[in-house]
């Protein structure tokens, strides 16, 4: 269920962002919750931040801005 949630078979978790009339919300999904580091990269999606891939190696490097995100909030 969580996979077709978050848009991706290979998917445990994923953090859905929407605004609508100035007002931001974020949903998160996770497969299992035992992992409290799954729960928290997903928060920090929530929070603006990605990584630079979809691969465990990107995962393991530091966090990069939204910068789509940043662009809409007018911060360039």
């Amino acid at each position: 269920m969580v996979a077709s949630l978050c848009g991706d078979q290979r998917s445990n978790a994923c953090a859905i962002r929407r605004a609508r009339w100035q007002r931001v919300t974020c949903d998160v999904h996770v497969l299992s919750p035992e992992d409290p580091s799954v729960l928290q990269h997903e928060l920090n999606h929530c929070r603006g931040w990605e990584h630079q891939g979809d691969t465990q190696e990107a995962y393991e490097q530091p966090w990069v801005p939204n910068w789509r995100l940043m662009q809409a909030r007018g911060n360039h």
